[in-house]
């Protein structure tokens, strides 16, 4: 299991990726609006935490959950405005209440969670009825960036996954060469 190494944080912010994934645009396409309560589930350096704390405005929230305390620091680094939460967590066990969240992202994390069914349903358990969970995950291909082929979930196998759980899928495709994107919305 491919876990991604602190130490080369500096990749998540290369100007490659702002323009590859465009957080802002990605996140507004995926359903993030002004005032909602969001989580950046292994918010890593902020790529995608920024830019929902943005979107959101003064009124929203965005939690940004991470399991190594380096990640955050960074992010600690980036944050200028105060509806940024950094929480350092458990991979299973969010402090969160259940149901409370209107959006959760899971940006290129599902493919590290050591026990997905435990990652997963913690995750929909912090969602409320009909709130968004987003997933953005590698192609199952072998290529220079990214984990190694054999760490990556196929975009087949998530939605296979997925279909288990009280989840209504609303949007499955490849969003670039390298990438994919599942949204849908819980049904608890």
């Amino acid at each position: 299991m491919h876990k991604f190494n602190s130490e080369k944080a500096q990749i998540l912010e290369s100007e490659e990726r702002y323009n590859l994934l465009t957080p802002d645009k990605l996140l507004r396409e995926l359903g993030l609006k002004e005032n909602m309560l969001a989580a950046d589930i292994g918010c890593g350096t902020g790529f995608f935490t920024v830019e929902a704390s943005k979107i959101l405005g003064n009124e929203g929230k965005v939690y940004a959950f991470d399991i190594d305390s380096k990640m955050l620091t960074y992010l600690r680094m980036k944050i200028e405005k105060p509806n940024i939460v950094p929480i350092l967590t458990d991979e299973n066990r969010f402090p969160l209440k259940d149901k409370l969240l209107d959006f959760a992202l899971l940006g290129f994390v599902l493919h590290e969670a050591i026990n997905w069914n435990a990652f997963l349903s913690e995750t929909i358990r912090v969602i409320k009825h009909h709130g968004i969970l987003a997933i953005v995950e590698w192609i199952k291909q072998n290529e220079d960036s990214g984990p190694p082929e054999s760490d990556r979930i196929s975009q087949e196998e998530v939605l296979k996954y997925l279909k288990g759980l009280n989840f209504s899928i609303e949007k499955s495709e490849q969003i670039n060469n390298s990438h994919y994107v599942i949204m849908g919305k819980v049904n608890h």
